[in-house]
């Protein structure tokens, strides 16, 4: 039930978390006394607020509300000020209180806050320091007093409200009423949200901070659809479309907001190009390092080499392929060079002999390895016996403060290995190169070119291939690789090849269903099957291209979770937003966490939850185990930052490896049907994948061989400043 403009007195805080975003209290309004919990700012014992909310049941505690928005009721009326300023502010008596109110007016609180101790300049027996304490004692009780009574009524939440305060002080009612906008740099809301509540202050649709706030989120937009840029007549047209301003004049008024933009630096114009600033100083930054890494840095004469390739096969009984040798030679001779090739061709192994060569030639040679993700670098670990993490944790990131690592401190290594290079944003590319001394450390990038591109904001790999970065692109398919349909079938769609498919082998299985309910259905009786027969929840990822729909993530996830994990009696669960978590659940980071070290695509398991307790003050817990360390996560972390994995996208899947996926493919995914997508997809099983849907749609994902366009001008810049020669 829908609670408005309920008046009444705060009794008693029963709990209130350290940053007061959790207050539990007992409201008395009229002959009733409610509990009312929220995020209750300021709010004191005995205060009399208003409250807007919903009245709901809580399994445990009853009837509550929920508070929304709140108003502190502050005091007015000459007799109700001087009683206010008597009992809140030290050495100012009922004498002292009634000369402020008779010099300043019935709007005194206000005026001092806002003008500060020089309001109350020549008010008899106040003297300078006097003045500074019933300043800063009524700062204190009424600054953020007054900037959520003033912004609260125009649709900020409390939250939104304090976060403006603690950043711009009692500044922040002018500020967010001249530029709402400013609160999706301080808050999470976005564009839209603040737009609503600029519509609520009276701003008009022309307003230069609206048409600015729009630019800066459609390139921001542009950046999460994976582009470095927006070419400035593609951006103007979309602020048209976005705001429905099509005319003449409100397109020069686009055209200038603009410019403002480029005049204060936020975006960068060069050429037809329009950038974030950041985005255009991680490109510059990766062209940069890329020209000091890319030149010749042989580490010894061709017949040493030789002669360590020779004992490496010797000492391993592993007969290197011609492309694999050529490779471990280019690593030796270059300071910058790149590894691909699909599945089953011997890149680890490549990885591993590079390695074991450097340490013949140089026998202290330092090898660090890393991937963007911790899934990425676990394999990576297992694969060549070596340790590795995370770039991440490579550069030391801290977060606020950049990574510890960069061109002042660069890392320590003789030759630094970078795997599931395909996923390498600009921006994390621009902090690794930054920390690369070219001097002493070669770099091997590893990848492979044919999967999806990162999630982040360009097409690194790819555009370091198309600049002509030394690279060497395995082909050869190993005898026992060729054996597995995954790694065979992974080729001939890469190749636009239809699968070949034996059910007998039974490591690879298309199950033809048309209807997405029906489909949704198999999905889920196949990984029940796969339960039954041994496999736990960690041997098993389901893959969707998208979120919506019957057969998307969202769906598939709840259909998943209550087969795989049922409610049971001894499993605590709890809603937090839309979704239940329940002890056992298997659950994915979305995004990076640098205090907690955990990262965007890291999976997980929820092994206890704590549940809230407003008697002992303890709030919710939920405890996650990631790479084998348990995860403290409160309710604001988990809204925030977590997401059920039982099913995920094909992007958040990249660069781990499960034993089992199982893959819808339906025409509901038409527009996402692509090769690259389909074969990211099969390459994340080690054991057995199972694809259910239509021939149609299959036939479609291998034939659609057009990669999405990004808007990046790493190739190009690279070709032109590096590779001209």
């Amino acid at each position: 039930m829908e609670i408005s403009a309920l008046a009444g007195t705060v009794k008693h805080i029963v709990y209130q978390s350290p940053d007061e975003s959790f207050t539990v209290a007992r409201f008395k309004t009229g002959e009733e006394t409610v509990t009312i919990v929220g995020p209750l700012y300021g709010v004191k014992r005995e205060q009399e607020i208003r409250i807007w909310g919903v009245e709901k049941k809580h399994p445990k505690y009853g009837t509550q509300i929920q508070v929304e928005r709140f108003e502190i009721s502050l005091p007015s009326g000459r007799e109700q000020i001087i009683e206010y300023l008597t009992d809140n502010v030290k050495n100012v008596g009922p004498k002292k209180a009634a000369a402020i109110v008779e010099e300043l007016g019935e709007e005194c609180l206000k005026i001092i806050v806002e003008q500060g101790p020089q309001a109350l300049a020549g008010i008899k027996g106040i003297n300078s320091r006097q003045a500074e304490e019933i300043y800063l004692s009524l700062a204190e009780n009424l600054e953020l007093q007054y900037v959520l009574s003033a912004l609260l009524p125009y649709g900020l939440t409390a939250n939104m409200a304090v976060k403006a305060y603690q950043a711009w002080g009692f500044n922040a009612i002018s500020a967010v009423k001249e530029n709402p906008y400013l609160l999706a740099e301080i808050t999470l809301i976005g564009f839209f949200r603040a737009d609503l509540i600029a519509k609520n202050l009276g701003l008009t649709g022309d307003a230069p901070c609206r048409l600015q706030a729009a630019l800066k989120h459609l390139l921001s937009e542009a950046e999460g659809q994976g582009h470095c840029f927006l070419p400035q007549s593609e951006l103007l047209q979309k602020i048209q479309d976005l705001l429905q301003q099509y005319g003449e004049e409100e397109q020069t008024k686009h055209l200038e907001a603009l410019e403002v933009l480029l005049a204060n630096q936020e975006l960068v114009r060069e050429g037809e190009r329009v950038y974030l600033r950041r985005l255009y100083d991680a490109e510059e930054k990766v062209v940069q390092q890329i020209g000091r890494l890319c030149y010749p840095k042989p580490t010894a004469s061709r017949d040493r080499i030789e002669e360590c390739l020779e004992a490496f096969e010797v000492e391993t009984g592993i007969e290197l392929a011609g492309e694999q040798k050529r490779a471990v030679r280019m690593v030796m001779e270059k300071g910058l060079s790149i590894l691909t090739g699909g599945p089953g061709t011997g890149k680890t192994l490549t990885v591993n002999a590079v390695i074991a060569v450097l340490r013949k030639l140089k026998e202290e040679a330092k090898v660090l390895l890393a991937s963007p993700t911790g899934r990425a670098s676990q394999n990576l670990a297992e694969l060549t016996g070596e340790e590795a993490g995370t770039i991440h944790r490579l550069l030391g990131f801290r977060p606020g403060e950049g990574p510890e690592h960069d061109a002042k401190n660069p890392l320590d290594c003789d030759l630094l290995v970078i795997d599931e290079v395909s996923m390498l944003d600009i921006s994390l590319a621009a902090m690794l190169f930054n920390a690369v001394d070219p001097a002493q450390t070669r770099v091997l990038l590893v990848g492979d070119a044919d999967q999806l591109p990162s999630v982040g904001p360009g097409n690194v790999l790819h555009d370091l291939l198309t600049a002509g970065v030394p690279a060497v692109k395995l082909t050869h398919i190993f005898r026992q690789a060729a054996d597995s349909q995954i790694v065979t079938n992974a080729h001939r769609v890469n190749k636009g090849e239809p699968l070949e498919i034996d059910h007998n082998k039974g490591d690879f299985f298309f199950l033809e269903h048309d209807a997405p309910e029906a489909v949704a259905e198999i999905i889920k009786r196949a990984a029940l099957r796969f339960m039954e027969l041994g496999y736990t929840l960690r041997d098993l990822q389901v893959l969707s291209p998208m979120h919506k729909g019957p057969i998307g993530t969202v769906a598939l996830n709840n259909l998943l979770q209550e087969a795989l994990n049922p409610p049971h009696v001894e499993t605590r669960q709890v809603q937090v937003g839309q979704t239940v978590y329940r002890e056992g659940d298997r659950v994915m980071q979305l995004k990076n966490n640098y205090n907690k070290q955990v990262f965007n695509g890291d999976v997980g398991f929820i092994t206890e939850i704590i549940p809230p307790d407003p008697k002992t003050g303890q709030e919710l817990e939920i405890l996650v185990e990631v790479r084998g360390e348990i995860i403290e996560y409160s309710r604001e972390e988990v809204l925030e930052e977590l997401s059920l994995a039982y099913c995920m996208t094909v992007h958040k899947a990249q660069g781990g490896e499960v034993p089992i996926v199982i893959m819808p493919v339906s025409q509901q995914h038409y527009y996402m049907l692509a090769r690259n997508l389909l074969y990211t997809g099969i390459t994340r099983a080690k054991e057995k994948v199972v694809l259910v849907g239509t021939r149609q749609a299959l036939a479609r994902a291998i034939a659609n061989n057009r990669t999405t366009l990004r808007y990046t001008a790493l190739a190009e810049k690279l070709r032109r400043s590096v590779f001209s020669n």
